[in-house]
């Protein structure tokens, strides 16, 4: 049974820690707030030693750190993402403040149309795509992951149509016209 057996390596009184990593045995990143700095400290034996990596002024807090290897990984805060490609060493951890959250778009041609359209992601996600009339019957529906699809509206009605993408966080709405 694992866990029966802790030993405190404490980083210091005031110190606070939000994350904590390992990278393998030997190798630990942790994610730490202060009451006046944000703190990236490590340590290279299983956490007997801890050195301070990265320091900031700043006490927003950090939320999480995540270590791909001993040199690149990101830390997140409140303030935004850090990123370091050498492993979070003085000056030069990048923020990229704040985080952006991308909403897919698309877009759908030809306008007006007769026969098919083309409907272009710009970026490749799971979406379900459904077209009503004006009036919010459903037409079509279908479920694509897929970058671009093409529909056979050759069996519509001549009007209006209104294009709907539903993806996990978002739902966008588009008109086309079938002449």
């Amino acid at each position: 049974m694992g866990g029966t057996t802790w030993i405190d390596f404490s980083l210091g009184n005031s110190l606070f820690i939000d994350d904590i990593q390992a990278i393998d045995e030997n190798t630990i990143f942790a994610a730490c707030t202060s009451q006046v700095a944000l703190q990236v400290v490590y340590s290279i034996d299983a956490g007997i030693t801890w050195f301070l990596q990265q320091q900031t002024n700043d006490s927003a807090g950090l939320n999480s750190i995540h270590m791909l290897n001993e040199n690149e990984g990101w830390v997140s805060g409140l303030r935004g993402i850090y990123h370091t490609t050498n492993g979070g060493g003085r000056g030069l951890m990048l923020s990229l403040n704040p985080p952006q959250i991308i909403t897919p778009d698309f877009s759908i041609f030809p306008i007006p149309s007769s026969n098919f359209i083309s409907i272009n992601w710009d970026i490749i996600g799971k979406y379900d795509i459904v077209i009503s009339d004006i009036t919010g019957n459903i037409i079509y529906e279908e479920k694509s992951n897929i970058k671009s699809s093409s529909i056979n509206i050759s069996n519509f009605l001549k009007g209006v149509y209104i294009v709907k993408a539903i993806g996990d966080d978002y739902t966008q709405t588009k008109k086309i016209i079938i002449q």
